[in-house]
């Protein structure tokens, strides 16, 4: 088992009969702290991954934890080469583990977000405002979402959100903005739109990786937030495509948009972070509202207070 948020590391060992031969309990940067089974751990039949769930590599007993993209040394808390997007944190060292902040984090050799499209900043200032002030988020040049822990204490929710959506090894969100109402496929869509993901798998049948795909107007999630927050409606957005990556890996298949069949898109939107209701309302030829679509020629959709019928906002109309 592994507990990595706010406490040590925990793993436990246990065979094909249930019986438990080896239990470990790390400090937080991986230095062992107490370990029963020390026979076993010495056994050839030891299972090589600890810390973290990384591969301890004895090779000329240098003893060094297998990350993919580097190697890491507990007994120094370090790594020995350098980040190689160190050029984006100037204020921490390219060798430091986890920021030196690994009760609060972890480096599990994470692939990126990216958001594109002409209202990228937007979408990113939007979340800025959902996550705080303990961490701050950056577009790299090549448009990938960067975060840097700023504050002490322990990150909201939204933080933990955000980080996580970064940082998990299987799966890269492409988040697109856009200023128009219709999706690149020309479909209407009010604020987000679920364009389905792609799973890559290998000979063997295993997902090798996972990229998600969602299309969003800040401009309308914005006029979304009115009573729920900055924020709020772009970050449904980014963990309902996260949310549909993580359903396709699990089935071992692509999704396709939402609408489409076999489409994950309404279970990704029920597991997604909360949002408030969108409302919808219909227009006559000559303005009066009717029930349903058919005969409408003017549509809104709009947000209001809980389930007041005053103050509401309207976030996009049609013509």
């Amino acid at each position: 088992m592994k507990n990595r948020l706010y406490n040590s590391n925990n793993r436990a060992v246990i065979n094909e009969f249930g019986v438990v031969q080896q239990v470990t309990n790390y400090y937080p940067f991986g230095g062992v702290f107490s370990t029963n089974g020390a026979a076993y751990a010495k056994s050839p039949d030891a299972q090589p991954y600890k810390y973290n769930g990384k591969e301890l590599d004895r090779t000329h007993g240098l003893d060094w934890y297998d990350y993919g993209a580097r190697n890491y040394d507990a007994p120094l808390c370090r790594w020995h080469s350098i980040d190689p997007l160190c050029e984006k944190y100037y204020n921490i060292s390219p060798y430091a583990y986890c920021a030196n902040n690994p009760v609060m984090l972890i480096d599990p050799d994470g692939r990126e977000v990216y958001i594109s499209g002409s209202l990228a900043n937007m979408a990113v200032q939007q979340l800025q405002a959902k996550v705080g002030k303990k961490i701050q988020l950056s577009l790299s040049s090549d448009n990938k979402l960067c975060y840097n822990v700023v504050g002490k204490g322990r990150l909201n929710k939204s933080s933990q959100n955000v980080i996580k959506f970064i940082d998990d090894s299987n799966i890269t969100v492409n988040l697109i903005t856009t200023d128009k109402n219709k999706t690149s496929t020309g479909n209407l869509f009010i604020g987000g739109a679920f364009m389905g993901n792609n799973v890559k798998l290998n000979t063997d049948g295993d997902v090798v990786h996972t990229t998600a795909y969602q299309e969003v107007n800040p401009q309308v999630l914005e006029k979304a937030d009115t009573y729920a927050g900055k924020g709020t409606f772009v970050m449904h957005e980014l963990s309902e495509a996260y949310e549909g990556a993580k359903l396709s890996v699990e089935q071992k298949t692509s999704s396709p948009n939402s609408g489409d069949e076999n489409s994950v898109y309404k279970t990704a939107h029920k597991k997604a972070t909360y949002q408030p209701a969108v409302y919808t309302r219909y227009y006559d030829r000559n303005g009066n509202v009717i029930s349903t679509q058919q005969g409408a020629v003017r549509v809104e959709w709009y947000v209001k207070p809980n389930n007041e019928s005053t103050n509401e906002t309207i976030i996009q109309t049609i013509p």
